[in-house]
């Protein structure tokens, strides 16, 4: 994952960058007796705490005699004003308290421009020695690349090596491919590198004996461009099951990151997600695993993954708290977080998909004898009994519930047919820095509903069609609405949740894999709006939660990003939320 530094907004004015004091040691620690709180503690030796560890890479130790676990975090500064420090280990025996070690780097390598970000550490033990993974966000030649230091000891020294695991690399389009977020996995004796960003996509190469370079003949992609970062491999139960995450990753109270799933029989795929999607299809594949609940934590991504000693798995990832998203200079602040993992499904679940956790719960264990922990479902919230009077089927020659156009009528709208509403997309769009498409908006009902489409448009299944969209929007005002939308980005087809809540507050957030066809709802409860998809309108999929601070938003429908193409509104139902 990119760095924070360069790569984020500026917080809401709301959210002041009060230049707070570390914070300070408790009294008493918090995780203690079996349980734990996010975000994990991980203390310094003046007695305060780390705010920021991204990226977190985790490994148990394999040295005799030292029974403890080490992190390992992006480059990061851990208060406010504070120094940085180049990619920080902590140490824990319990795995749920943690103490900062030292940084893996007193310096950037000399072979690395002083400039360069070094991000995502993973951290692998083979041929009786350490071997720390990590992207450069820039080289020599002016891409990015990934290196490899090594150790003896999990604690370091480590031994940076200049010659790139992973070199930079020119696409097609004459643009550098992300070669940023390692990630090492195995099928049988052999060792690949996965790795990749948003540009370029997910690729994977088979990585030489002695863990020092690989072999550029073997690269395979994975996942296309536009879509997925920072994957992580685990095999369980017959099944490679890829973890990758999506969304704005670092963007102060803007972050909408999420971690999506999906599995393959063999290492290098095809990947397939749980409705049988390929990660490589145009409607991109990928299962929720952890996203946005509502609660403190914005953007949960970028995950390993770890096996505590009674055999319980558990997500290590970092999140964005939204009391205090930033450090002073506008650098996002990630702290890590831990919670359990569920696969007696078949399927990865961390909580259920009830996102991350913010209250006390059973830490990891620390002996074999503990239970494994099973969440308990949750039930996608149901609509209740339809509210006529803002609902509409479209079955006559005129609109039925109250609608009013905002932003100006649009162009070439035909006289209504029944059956559907069909909307031509506009020029336009609704984002952080346009505010002018055209909206056929409603007033909403008060108190706790939920907003349901059923929409097609006609845009081919592949190629570049930027920003086309049609969907649904929650309208206050041009600086806070919520934006639900069947969008093209690049050459792929996405199910985007996208916000603004007031200025440099705009973050986009991603549901399981589009159709041409869609079911699209959102369930407001209180200022918590959660996103939901269907392909058949029954079996719906919880997508990420935004909150907005909009007392009385319109339900409107958009149909944007360019003229050319027709979106098909079959209705809009809003029902009372269950």
């Amino acid at each position: 994952m990119r760095n924070s530094l360069g790569w984020v907004l500026l917080p809401l004015a709301l959210c002041v960058l009060a230049l707070a004091a570390p914070m300070r040691a408790p009294s008493r620690p918090v995780n203690t007796f079996g349980r734990y709180a996010n975000p994990l503690p991980i203390e310094l030796p003046d007695g305060t705490f780390m705010e920021s560890c991204p990226d977190p890479s985790i490994i148990h130790s394999q040295t005799p005699g030292d029974p403890a676990w080490y992190m390992y975090c992006t480059n990061e500064v851990f208060h406010d004003h504070g120094t940085l420090h180049l990619m920080a280990i902590a140490r824990s025996t319990d795995l749920a308290n943690w103490s900062y070690v030292a940084d893996v780097f007193s310096s950037v390598p000399a072979f690395l421009p002083r400039s360069a970000g070094l991000w995502a550490p993973d951290i692998q033990f083979f041929n009786g020695r350490y071997y720390l993974y990590y992207a450069s966000s820039v080289t020599a030649q002016g891409g990015s690349a990934i290196f490899v230091a090594t150790s003896d000891h999990p604690a370091g020294p480590f031994t940076p090596l200049a010659t790139p695991v992973v070199p930079p690399e020119r696409l097609s389009d004459g643009t550098w491919r992300d070669v940023i977020d390692p990630a090492i996995a195995t099928e049988g004796s052999q060792r690949y590198l996965f790795y990749g960003s948003f540009n370029g996509g997910t690729v994977a190469r088979l990585l030489t004996p002695d863990g020092l370079s690989t072999v550029a003949a073997s690269q395979q992609q994975i996942s296309p461009s536009r879509r997925y970062e920072a994957s992580y491999i685990v095999h369980r139960q017959g099944y490679y099951y890829l973890f990758l995450s999506a969304g704005t990753c670092c963007s102060g109270p803007g972050s909408g990151y999420g971690v999506y799933v999906a599995r393959a029989p063999h290492l290098l795929g095809p990947y397939v997600d749980k409705d049988g999607i390929s990660l490589l299809a145009p409607n991109v594949g990928g299962t929720p695993v952890l996203l946005m609940n509502g609660n403190r934590w914005l953007g949960p991504g970028h995950n390993a993954i770890f096996t505590d000693p009674s055999g319980q798995d558990w997500m290590l990832y970092h999140a964005v708290d939204v009391a205090k998203p930033t450090l002073a200079g506008a650098w996002t602040r990630r702290p890590a977080l831990i919670d359990a993992i569920d696969w007696s499904t078949g399927w990865p679940s961390v909580r259920a998909e009830a996102g991350a956790s913010d209250l006390l719960g059973p830490a990891p264990a620390v002996s074999a004898a503990a239970p494994l922990l099973v969440a308990n479902p949750t039930p996608p919230e149901t609509m209740g009994p339809i509210l006529s009077h803002y609902s509409d089927d479209f079955e006559g020659r005129a609109l039925h519930a109250p609608w009013t156009w905002l932003h100006g009528a649009p162009r070439g709208l035909a006289p209504l047919s029944p059956g559907a509403f069909v909307f031509p997309t506009q020029p336009g769009d609704m984002n952080s820095a346009r505010h002018d498409a055209p909206l056929l908006a409603q007033p909403a009902p008060p108190g706790d509903w939920i907003a349901e489409v059923k929409l097609t448009n006609n845009l081919p299944a592949t190629g570049e069609h930027n920003s086309i969209q049609s969907g649904l929007v929650l309208y206050q005002d041009d600086t806070h609405f919520l934006k639900l939308t069947l969008q093209s980005i690049g050459n792929t087809r996405q199910l985007e949740f996208a916000r603004l809540d007031g200025p440099q507050s705009w973050g986009r957030a991603y549901l399981a894999a589009a159709a041409p066809e869609i079911y699209l709802r959102i369930a407001r409860h209180g200022n918590i709006f959660t996103a939901y998809s269907s392909h058949d309108g029954l079996q719906w999929t919880r997508g990420p939660s935004w909150t907005l601070t909009a007392p009385q938003p319109r339900i409107a429908l958009i149909s944007a990003g360019g003229a050319g193409f027709v979106s098909r509104f079959s209705y809009v139902r809003v029902g009372e939320r269950d």
